[in-house]
């Protein structure tokens, strides 16, 4: 794999700010640049696609205190006390003077040694840990989700799509297969372990539902013949890609992932290689045996 998963976790890639990790990749497999950020890589009718961006936060208010907005989806548990990461190395330290339990975002606010500008947009802070076996990262869907997406491409021909603003809407995603136009698109992300009775260690993870979007009958059909993880997601604000809008099927693949804390979380790379397996069998059996 021409990727190495620290170097990428270690990046900073806010939604709406993936150029960091957009020329990273680049750099490793080239590609070409779409008007909303997302890197697409190859020419292939059957696109595989992966999140580019991590959950973020930009500074809002500079007073008394530090006020910031999240960028994506926020819990005020999986703020307080952890470190946000701002250009030029900026460090501020999450705050709360509320009890947890009764906090809201706009409780929240940042300590910082220097003081960032209004505007800027920073990370969650954590040092990556990668061994043989597994790397704990705070952006384990970028990791994952482009790791898993990368071996697909390494072992058949496809269209990698990398997109930017995943976690917010999805909106590079439904851009990028608005424009390329794939006959079918299979979507690699995450889940973390213990919801719905997942499980690390035991392979890819297919979404059955998840608020839009429902699995059509070639996922549904070939989950049942293969040995995977299965959930369904009520929660009506996760929307996966709706791209059955522009003609072409989605199924969602994830990689299961263990929560360790905040935005942290560990990745078995087995998981990774079981997902992208399962990807590449599934791809093969649309497009004919012969297909490689």
């Amino acid at each position: 794999m021409k990727l190495k998963l620290s170097e990428l976790g270690r990046i900073d890639a806010a939604s709406g700010n993936e150029a960091a990790a957009r020329e990273y990749i680049k750099s490793k497999i080239g590609g070409r640049e779409d008007n909303l950020g997302s890197l697409i890589v190859g020419e292939g009718k059957i696109a595989v696609a992966a999140a580019l961006d991590e959950k973020g936060f930009f500074v809002s208010e500079i007073g008394e205190k530090v006020r910031f907005c999240p960028v994506g989806r926020a819990e005020v548990s999986d703020l307080i006390n952890r470190k946000i990461r701002f250009p030029g190395g900026k460090i501020g330290f999450v705050c709360c003077d509320e009890k947890p339990a009764d906090a809201k975002i706009t409780d929240l606010y940042l300590k910082c040694s220097e003081m960032p500008a209004t505007g800027d947009v920073g990370c969650i802070f954590e040092d990556e840990i990668e061994t043989e076996s597994y790397i704990i990262t705070k952006a384990s869907l970028r990791v994952a989700s482009a790791a898993a997406a990368m071996r697909v491409w390494e072992l058949i021909d496809v269209k990698l799509i990398f997109t930017a603003m995943y976690q917010i809407g999805k909106k590079g995603l439904n851009a990028a297969l608005f424009r390329e136009k794939p006959d079918y698109t299979v979507v690699i992300d995450t889940v973390f372990a213990d919801e719905k009775n997942i499980k690390c260690g035991e392979g890819a993870v297919v979404k059955m539902m998840e608020g839009s979007y429902i699995a059509d009958e070639k996922i549904r059909a070939f989950a049942e013949k293969r040995s995977c993880q299965r959930a369904v997601f009520k929660t009506p604000e996760v929307r996966a890609a709706n791209s059955v809008s522009f003609g072409a099927n989605t199924a969602v693949v994830s990689v299961p992932v263990e929560k360790i804390g905040g935005y942290v979380g560990k990745i078995m790379k087995s998981d990774i290689e079981n997902c992208a397996d399962f990807v590449k069998e599934f791809i093969k059996t649309i497009n004919g045996p012969s297909f490689a």
